[in-house]
């Protein structure tokens, strides 16, 4: 089973890209919508790992997932999550250790992030990331390794190399009106990136100011996602791994269901991304 989506892939853009929520005279950004087939994972041919394709879902059962205040609380920016944001992120944490073997593994500094979509009435504080994109890159990696560690208080600790992995999941039920697709990372070539700088809010601030990357329509992208995910389905994905710089692990775009009816359940959606440290 697929759906067919129009995602918004980096269009023609001249000079240097620039997203800019302080000062949007600066922004420099231009999309070229793509038509594309979107497999369910749900029955999909192949299995899909993290270590071999970018992602996996799995499953996860969370303590507080499903608590609405959860949602609530985290509707504002916080350097390190604490309270149910703090279980959450521990829970989470140490499913992250085990699932990937990780010696060490922490919350990235302002990391925790809660979408809605536009039919919601809870609203969040950003919408749903509609473009296809990869939050980091080799220099903003480091620099948020960096700055997580600082936060953390913590020397940076022996390792062979060290990666971002980002969690996903749906809080509210499905079929959701708009879901997150991801891309097979095997897929994309790094010739497709593009590198664009991003100011979420004060220079002088860690990680509000970095470079991230859209990515060029390409033939052979291959797309997934999990169709009537519900709380305890997770989307595990890399942001970066450092053996690997340039690997395009993992694309990922927001999309609207078009299998959705107009009483679908609007979305509601929790992320939080972990720095992880392996020997």
């Amino acid at each position: 089973m697929e759906v067919r989506a129009t995602l918004n892939y980096a269009g023609a853009i001249q000079g240097r890209p620039r997203f800019d929520t302080q000062n949007p005279a600066n922004n420099n950004i231009a999309f070229a919508p793509h038509e594309v087939a979107i497999r369910d994972v749900r029955t999909a041919a192949k299995q899909l790992r993290l270590d071999e394709h970018g992602f996996e879902f799995t499953r996860h059962v969370s303590q507080v997932a499903r608590d609405p205040e959860l949602f609530a609380a985290s509707n504002f920016p916080e350097s390190l999550p604490t309270g149910l944001r703090g279980q959450y992120a521990a829970e989470l944490e140490a499913f992250v250790k085990a699932r990937t073997n990780a010696t060490t593994v922490m919350p990235q500094i302002n990391s925790f992030l809660v979408r809605a979509s536009n039919r919601a009435k809870q609203k969040s504080w950003a919408g749903t990331a509609g473009l296809v994109h990869l939050d980091y890159t080799e220099t903003s990696a480091r620099e948020l390794r960096d700055w997580t560690l600082e936060a953390h208080g913590l020397p940076l600790p022996p390792h062979r190399y060290f990666a971002f992995i980002q969690t996903w999941r749906a809080v509210s039920p499905g079929p959701q009106d708009n879901c997150l697709c991801v891309c097979d990372g095997s897929s994309v070539p790094y010739s497709d990136a593009v590198h664009i700088d991003a100011v979420m809010g004060p220079a002088d601030v860690p990680a509000m100011c970095f470079e991230f990357r859209l990515c060029k329509n390409g033939p052979g992208h291959s797309w997934y996602y999990l169709s009537n995910m519900d709380a305890d389905d997770v989307l595990l994905f890399k942001g970066y791994d450092s053996r690997y710089p340039q690997a395009m692990n993992a694309m990922h775009s927001a999309f609207d269901n078009p299998h959705a009816g107009p009483d679908a359940p609007p979305r509601h959606s929790i992320e939080a991304r972990f720095l992880a440290f392996y020997d």
